[in-house]
């Protein structure tokens, strides 16, 4: 039996496409590496369960709410929604060392009885955070479904590129926090993130 030959797309449009999935498909594991770093600078590292908890709860709005980040698409775009979502996780990226700030507590203090405001003010952004990344994400393999018909040559590629990024963004955010600190390494993510509404919008 005869293979379909397959369907070629053009390299600007390909280039858009693995570049949201560079940029979006890693947030997470540099989201979760930066953030463990600010957790274990602000809350004694003895309080694993509490930290655990703060980790965690960046899924939930994403397990709560996936089916509406799909509607949306369905109903606004998929660029537009991953332009938006990128926007929210540029906010909520900043916002992370911001709370500190606010709240005068010192990155590197190690509470042992951190405030309930502090550790509130973490997880909503961190399920803010999650949320944004995670749409952003499902929109990146929305793009390859609509316009590469998800082909597997193309969904294959974008695979690719989105675990290259995997493999070079946790470093490059570890690197960020090591020479300019928390507003450094989170300026670095806001910044990626950007790459990602960038690739989207073109």
């Amino acid at each position: 039996m005869a293979t379909e030959p397959n369907p070629t797309y053009s390299i600007s449009m390909q280039s858009a496409v693995y570049s949201t999935a560079f940029f979006n498909g890693t947030v997470q594991s540099m989201a979760s590496t930066i953030v463990a770093l600010l957790v274990v600078a602000l809350i004694d590292k003895n309080l694993a369960l509490l930290i655990g908890v703060i980790l965690a709860s960046r899924q939930f709005l994403t397990v709560t709410l996936s089916v509406y980040s799909g509607t949306l698409m369905d109903n606004f775009g998929t660029k537009r929604v991953i332009i938006a979502f990128g926007v929210a996780g540029v906010l909520s990226a900043l916002a992370y060392p911001a709370i500190s700030m606010v709240l005068g507590v010192e990155v590197g203090a190690s509470l042992q009885n951190p405030g309930m405001a502090l550790i509130l003010a973490v997880i909503f952004v961190q399920m803010i955070s999650g949320w944004s990344e995670a749409t952003a994400w499902i929109g990146s393999q929305t793009l390859v479904g609509q316009l590469m018909k998800g082909h597997p040559v193309y969904a294959g590629r974008m695979t690719f590129v989105a675990r290259l990024g995997g493999f070079l963004g946790p470093p490059a955010i570890g690197y960020a926090w090591d020479f300019w600190g928390p507003w450094g390494g989170f300026g670095f993510l806001a910044l990626w993130i950007v790459g990602g509404m960038i690739a989207a919008s073109l």
